[in-house]
C-alpha cells in the first residue's frame, strides 16, 4: 500500500517540503519484509534459545547505522521587500505568490520538480514579508517563481509586473545539507531560461508600486443638453480659462493649493494631467487612505462671452478607470450648463457683419439729416427781400 500510495502518504503526513522523499520511501518499503523476518529470527527464536546478547548486539549495530545515515534537512526562506510611492510599505493590500516550477533543464542543469509547492503572503511589515520556510532532504536544484498578484477590482495602485525566479541549490557542506538561494529578476514576457540566463541577480525579490494617476477633462460649449451632454450643434468655445485647485473637502475652499491654469483649445477642451488621487501621505500605506478633492472654476471667459459662475468639486474615489490610458479619467460637461451671453465687442461685431452694416447705415442717415437741416437754416437766413417785402 505505501509503495503505491507513497506520494499521498508523504504529502498528508509531512507536507510539500518532503516531496523529494517519495521515491526513497517507495525504495525502502520492501525492507519491512526483512524487518518482519528479523523479528521472527531474533525475538521469537534467539531469545528462547538464551542468546539475548546476540539480539542486543544486532540492535546496537542497527542503531549505529541509523545515526550514520541520518541527514538533517536543509531549509531556506524566500522573502520580498515592498515600497509604495517610494516609501516603505506597511499593510496587507497587496498579495505575493510563490509557485514551484516543473522539472526543466536550464544551463545544462536539470532542476527538481517543485510544481506542487504554492505559498501566498499579503501582510507586509516595515517593507518586508517572508514565505513559509522550505525544507530539503535531498541534494539538487530547485526553482520557484515569485510574483505580485494583480489587485481584483482595485485600480488605485499600479501592479509591479516584475517576475523573480528563486533558484535554490542544495548540496552537502562538511557532510550536512546546505541550501543556497539566488533571486533572478525578469519580466512576464521572459521564459524561466531567459530570466536566469540574463543573470540579473538581486539580494531579494523587491516590488515597487505607485498610486494610479488621474486626469480631468473640461469641455466648454455655448450650450448643453439637460443630461449634461453636449449637442452636436453646440459651439465649442476656445480660449476660456479654467483654474484647478486642491482643496480639503467637497464644497470647501479652505487651504486651496493651485494645481494648474489652462485655456480651452480649438475643440473647447482642457485636460489636466498627472493628478494625484490620494492626499499626500494618505495613499493607504499603514492603513490610512484618503482621496484628494479638487475644485475647478472658470477664471477668464472666451472672447465675446461673459464669465461663467459655474464651479465644480470632485474626487476620483470610485471614478472611471481607463485601461487604455492606465489612469482614472473624469469629464466635466456639467461645467458648461450655464450658457454664456455674448457682448457687443469688436470681434463679435466683426463676426456679425449685419449689425455693423446696420449701424453704419443708421449713422450715415443721421449725418445726412443733420447736414440737410443745417444747410436749410443757412439758406433761410440769407434769402433776398422783394419789393413787396417778402423773402
Amino acid at each position: 500500500y505505501f509503495i503505491f500510495c507513497a506520494k499521498e502518504g508523504i504529502l498528508f503526513l509531512s507536507g510539500n517540503a518532503y516531496e523529494g522523499s517519495i521515491l526513497l520511501m517507495q525504495i525502502i518499503m520492501p525492507t519491512l519484509l526483512f524487518i518482519g523476518i528479523t523479528n521472527i529470527l531474533g525475538i521469537q527464536m534467539l531469545v528462547p534459545l538464551g542468546k539475548e546478547k546476540v539480539v542486543l548486539y544486532s540492535e546496537i549495530a542497527g542503531a549505529i547505522v541509523d545515526v550514520i545515515n541520518t541527514v538533517t534537512p536543509a531549509s531556506i526562506t524566500a522573502g520580498i521587500t515592498k515600497t509604495l510611492d517610494r516609501m516603505v510599505y506597511d499593510g496587507s493590500t497587496f498579495q505575493f505568490k510563490l509557485v514551484g516550477l516543473a522539472s526543466t533543464t536550464v544551463g545544462g542543469v536539470t532542476n527538481e520538480d517543485t510544481s506542487s509547492v504554492t505559498d501566498t503572503i499579503s501582510t507586509v511589515v516595515n517593507g518586508n514579508a517572508a514565505f513559509n520556510s522550505i525544507d530539503y532532504s535531498t541534494e539538487g536544484t530547485y526553482l520557484y517563481k515569485i510574483t505580485e498578484e494583480p489587485l481584483a477590482n482595485d485600480h488605485d495602485y499600479q501592479t509591479d509586473s516584475s517576475v523573480y525566479i528563486f533558484k535554490v541549490v542544495v548540496a552537502k557542506d562538511n557532510g550536512a545539507l546546505k541550501a543556497t538561494g539566488t533571486y533572478y529578476r525578469g519580466t512576464s514576457s521572459q521564459s524561466v531560461e531567459e530570466i536566469i540566463d540574463a543573470n540579473n541577480t538581486t539580494a531579494v525579490a523587491s516590488f515597487e508600486n505607485t498610486s494610479t494617476k488621474a486626469q480631468a477633462i473640461v469641455l466648454k460649449a455655448d450650450k448643453v443638453n439637460p443630461d449634461g451632454t453636449v449637442p452636436e450643434d453646440a459651439k465649442r468655445l476656445e480660449g476660456a480659462e479654467f483654474t484647478l485647485y486642491k482643496v480639503d473637502t467637497k464644497d470647501s475652499k479652505d487651504n486651496m493649493v493651485l494645481v494648474d491654469t489652462k485655456k480651452t483649445d480649438g475643440n473647447g477642451e482642457i485636460t489636466f494631467d498627472n493628478l494625484d488621487i490620494f492626499k499626500a501621505g494618505k495613499n493607504g500605506n499603514g492603513g490610512v487612505k484618503e482621496y484628494q478633492w479638487y475644485y475647478v472654476v472658470e477664471t477668464a471667459a472666451a472672447e465675446g462671452y461673459t464669465l461663467s459662475t459655474n464651479e465644480k468639486w470632485f474626487s476620483f474615489e470610485g471614478g472611471h478607470y481607463d485601461s487604455t490610458k492606465n489612469c482614472y479619467t473624469h469629464s466635466f460637461a456639467a461645467l458648461n450648463t450655464l450658457i454664456t451671453v455674448p457682448y457687443a465687442g469688436v470681434n463679435y461685431l466683426m463676426q456679425h457683419n449685419f449689425i455693423l452694416y446696420g449701424t453704419l447705415v443708421l449713422g450715415l442717415g443721421a449725418i445726412c439729416s443733420c447736414g440737410y437741416m443745417l444747410r436749410k437754416r443757412r439758406l433761410g437766413a440769407k434769402a433776398p427781400v422783394n419789393k413787396h417785402g417778402r423773402k
